[in-house]
């Protein structure tokens, strides 16, 4: 009787996959098997993998959509959510969809204006990888380090170090909402200076630092390769903002020199 009951079981979730994946039932089969096989043993796979005909399909891909403009009708949206449990299983969505010829998503669960990360911009069907529920951290206070898996917010990681030590902290910014996922492989902005405020942050010098002193004729060079026209105009409102160059660092613009004009 069990051995029926999974049979019936194994042919309804086919079904529902195949019905996901109705544009190529051969992506949707082949995607199928390959999960089965390379998931972790015991794993259920009807707990983790979620179709448009799902009753919290709706709710699941809309949970940490932020910008309304990508909920419409005419959105495309995925033809699965995986919503994984363990780093293997991770492993095993991304090596099926590739094996498979499906393009895949990933979502870390912070807020993502751009709608990269749960829409496509063409009609290909494409999986949605969501990293909502692998957000542990383990803090070490001896070792000074921290385990951070990728579905955490910065505000996870900021509370699970409040709660082991009031002396340590990491350096993020304000906004407790980024997921860490994003935020470690170059996600992130603000306006703090960026070399206290972002464990991410990578140097971009415009022109020669010379003791910590930028020229305007230096950074002129670099700021009409990678500004072209407008560089010239954020110079301008650097010069009108802080004529003194106050607000001065190795990435600021200086201000232009003075000038008689006609």
């Amino acid at each position: 009787m069990a051995a029926i009951i999974f049979t019936l079981v194994f042919i309804l979730f086919h079904s529902s996959l195949h019905f996901a994946l109705s544009e190529n039932t051969t992506q949707g089969a082949g995607l199928l098997q390959c999960l089965e096989r390379f998931s972790p043993p015991c794993t259920n796979l009807s707990d983790h993998l979620y179709f448009p005909n799902s009753s919290n399909f709706s709710s699941l891909l809309l949970s940490s959509i932020q910008n309304l403009r990508y909920t419409s009708a005419a959105t495309p949206k995925p033809a699965l959510i995986i919503i994984p449990s363990s780093e293997f299983e991770v492993q095993a969505a991304v090596h099926c969809c590739k094996r498979n010829g499906l393009r895949l998503r990933v979502r870390s669960g912070g807020h993502d204006y751009e709608g990269l990360s749960y829409h496509s911009f063409n009609k290909d069907p494409f999986v949605l990888l969501d990293l909502a529920n692998l957000r542990s951290v383990d803090v070490d206070v001896e070792e000074g380090t921290a385990w951070v898996q990728a579905g955490a917010t910065t505000g996870d990681l900021y509370y699970r170090i409040g709660e082991k030590t009031s002396t340590y902290g990491f350096p993020a910014g304000t906004c407790s909402t980024l997921g860490t996922g994003g935020h470690f492989s170059g996600g992130g902005m603000g306006t703090m200076n960026p070399r206290a405020a972002y464990l991410n942050f990578r140097d971009l010098d415009l022109g020669r630092n010379e003791d910590e002193e930028t020229s305007f004729l230096d950074a002129w060079v670099w700021g009409k390769k990678y500004f072209k026209g407008n560089f010239w105009k954020l110079a301008m409102v650097k010069g009108d903002a802080d004529p003194d160059n106050f607000f001065k660092s190795e990435q600021s613009i200086p201000p232009p020199p003075l000038m008689n004009w006609i």
